[in-house]
Formats: structure tokens, C-alpha cells, sequence
């Protein structure tokens, strides 16, 4: 209650004291007036009327005042709430778009507009969200069918549904999620998960690769002949082992290694015919495998063709190396396995070893040559 004192004189000289409240109005006024009048005679009416309306004005004034000031702190305390939203939006590593029931936009936040390179003053409050994606789409060159399916998607999106999506963007790939706001309409966040799917592609690839040379490994090369049997077609696999690695290896340093070992699977691949398989199973020991169409005459001329590329100098880092390789052949069909044929390779390379390297030799069941030990020295 908001009251006024005011002190007043009737015509007699006696002082008459009022209190008025904002909520006395002007009738009010005239029956208080009248009522004293009554009591006291006429000659009250005129100054206590005039006083108890000076005081009513004064209480209304104080009262519009109170209010003024009260909705002046609302607005200074609802400007400081959105100014605090806002800054906490534009520090999110998300870019965010909140729009309402009717597909307009509410807010924006500064990531959204870094990530798809666009001005602040491009996108207005209101403004439909199809409009927004189109102007998406000129900043960062979006292809048409992208932003025909983003529109199509947002404009058929049933009420109160949440998902996620993902589109490509100028730097790579977003995440785009949904979720539907309490007030009516979607807040959608917009997320760069570029290096996120790179990370997990390169998971994959070093799962099923060597990271030296980036050739397939040995698990992966075990999926491609077990898939290789699955045809019923012949088809050889080759171990290929390096002559005199260990030495250069061990004389110029692991550097020089490592970059011979990338040459080699090079000049490997070099002499691959289209869906044939270089691996490299560890080391200095690299696989072929030969795909069908493959017949012995086949796998004969690769492998002298690879004995011979390998016997060629390598130039590393201004350095020329020779070394050599020998190769043990497995020819296979439809009863073959995996391991199996990987272990017959092996019986092969040992016996190209044996009979002194630079060479290749097919598997076959006869035992491999036993070397001959050095005569011990005579005491």
C-alpha cells in the first residue's frame, strides 16, 4: 500500500490531518468530502476535498514511479538473462540453431556461422529455416541436392522428433542433432566431426594395414585368400624375403631401413597386375597374392620379374643399396586354406635360401635340403 501524509486548515483555523492511498479515486475523493461536509459543515468540504485530491495525485505519481522503475529493472534483468544466453552459446564448441513451431529461427550462435563461414548479419531473427539453409548453401558452396534433402528433412520432420544426421560442410563433415524444445520448435546442434572420422578411419586402416609402407597385413592378406579360395579359381600365393636387409639396416641406420622398405613395396606393387596383392606380414618379409586368373606359367613369370626388380640398386637418401630377394611359391584351388598355404611359401623361400637366394621356387612335397654344417676347426 502506498500512502501519503498531507496536513491541511478548515475555515474555523483547526488542522485537519489526511493520509491518501493510491487506491482512492476520484469518486472516492467526492465522498469523503461530502461525508466531512456533513459533520462539520460546508466550509470542510472545499479544503479537505482539494487536500485529499492533492494527496491522491501524489500517491498515484509515487505509484506510477515504483512502477516505471520496477518494469525498468525487469527489462535490465531480461536484457542481462539474454546477453548471458547469448554469450553462452556463442562459447560453445557447437554451432546451434534454435527455431520455433513455424520453422523460423530463434537464435543463432557465432560457431554456427564460423562453421559455414557466414556473417552475423545474413541471418535474422525470424527469418524461415529453409531460408537460413539457403544461405548456408551460398556461403560454402553447398551442393543443390544437399540442401534440397536438409529442406525436405527439416519441412516433413514429424512434431517432437529427435535424431541425428550428418552432411558435409567446406573442412570435411557435420554432425547435425535434433531435439525437440520445451517451448515448441527444435534447437539443432551442429557438430565438426571431421577429424573424429578420420581418426576412426585410420583405427581401421592400421587394423588391417602396416603403417611403414601402408600396404595390407598379414590379417587382411588371410581375408583376401580365404576369399580367394570361396571363387574355385587356381591362384598362387608368394612369400618374398629381402637379401641382406639386416645389413644396410644395420650399417645406415633404421631411417634408411624404413625408407628401403617403402621403396621395395613400391617396386613390388609396380609389377602387380590389376586386383593381384602385395603384404608386407613384418619385417623384411613382404607376401604376394595372385589372383585368378593364375596358372603355374603365371606365377612363374611374376616372381622371375620380381627377383629381377629387387635385384636392381634402390637409391635412399643419396645412397645406393643393393640387396635381393627370394620368393617361395604356393599354387592353390578350391581345398587350399589360408595357413596352410602361407606355411607351403614358407617351405618354398627356405629351400630358395638353402640353394643360395636370389631366386624362386614352387612348393612341393619333396623335403626341403638340409644345410651343411661347417667342419668344426681342427684343435
Amino acid at each position: 500500500m502506498i500512502a501519503t501524509y498531507m496536513q491541511t486548515t478548515a475555515h474555523d483555523g483547526k488542522k485537519i490531518v489526511l493520509f491518501a492511498s493510491a487506491s482512492l479515486a476520484a469518486a472516492g475523493v467526492a465522498v469523503e468530502a461530502l461525508s466531512l461536509a456533513g459533520a462539520h459543515g460546508v466550509g470542510y468540504a472545499a479544503p479537505i476535498c482539494g487536500a485529499l485530491m492533492l494527496a491522491a495525485a501524489a500517491a498515484l505519481g509515487h505509484a506510477e514511479r515504483r512502477l516505471t522503475g520496477a518494469l525498468r529493472e525487469a527489462a535490465g534483468a531480461a536484457e542481462r538473462s539474454r546477453s548471458q544466453l547469448q554469450s553462452a552459446m556463442d562459447n560453445m564448441s557447437q554451432g546451434l540453431v534454435m527455431c520455433d513451431n513455424a520453422a523460423n529461427v530463434v537464435a543463432v550462435n557465432d560457431r554456427f556461422l564460423q562453421l559455414f563461414g557466414m556473417a552475423r548479419n545474413v541471418v535474422s531473427h525470424g527469418m524461415s529455416v529453409p531460408d537460413l539453409i539457403r544461405r548456408q548453401a551460398e556461403a560454402c558452396g553447398m551442393p543443390r541436392e544437399v540442401v534440397d534433402a536438409l529442406i525436405h528433412e527439416r519441412l516433413n520432420r514429424p512434431p517432437g522428433a529427435s535424431g541425428r544426421l550428418t552432411m558435409p560442410f567446406p573442412r570435411g563433415l557435420l554432425e547435425v542433432a535434433y531435439q525437440p524444445r520445451p517451448e515448441g520448435g527444435w534447437a539443432c546442434t551442429f557438430e565438426d566431426v571431421t577429424a573424429q572420422r578420420q581418426a576412426q578411419e585410420r583405427l581401421a586402416f592400421l587394423a588391417q594395414h602396416d603403417s611403414l609402407t601402408g600396404l595390407p597385413n598379414r590379417a587382411l592378406l588371410r581375408e583376401r585368400i580365404a576369399e580367394t579360395i570361396e571363387t574355385g579359381a587356381p591362384f598362387a600365393v608368394m612369400l618374398v624375403d629381402l637379401d641382406h636387409f639386416k645389413l644396410a639396416n644395420d650399417t645406415f641406420g633404421h631411417a634408411v631401413g624404413d625408407a628401403l622398405l617403402c621403396a621395395v613395396s613400391g617396386r613390388l606393387c609396380e609389377e602387380m597386375r590389376d586386383g593381384d596383392t602385395v603384404a608386407r606380414l613384418g619385417g623384411d618379409e613382404f607376401a604376394v597374392l595372385m589372383t585368378a586368373p593364375c596358372v603355374r606359367e603365371d606365377a612363374d613369370r611374376l616372381a622371375g620379374r620380381l627377383v629381377r626388380a629387387l635385384a636392381k640398386p634402390f637409391m635412399i637418401e643419396g645412397r645406393e643399396l643393393k640387396i635381393g630377394g627370394s620368393i617361395g611359391i604356393a599354387l592353390a584351388g578350391r581345398e587350399s586354406e589360408a595357413d596352410v598355404l602361407l606355411r607351403q611359401a614358407d617351405s618354398a623361400l627356405y629351400r630358395v635360401k638353402a640353394e643360395g637366394r636370389r631366386g624362386h621356387r614352387f612348393f612341393d612335397l619333396r623335403p626341403a635340403p638340409q644345410p651343411t654344417a661347417e667342419p668344426a676347426p681342427a684343435a
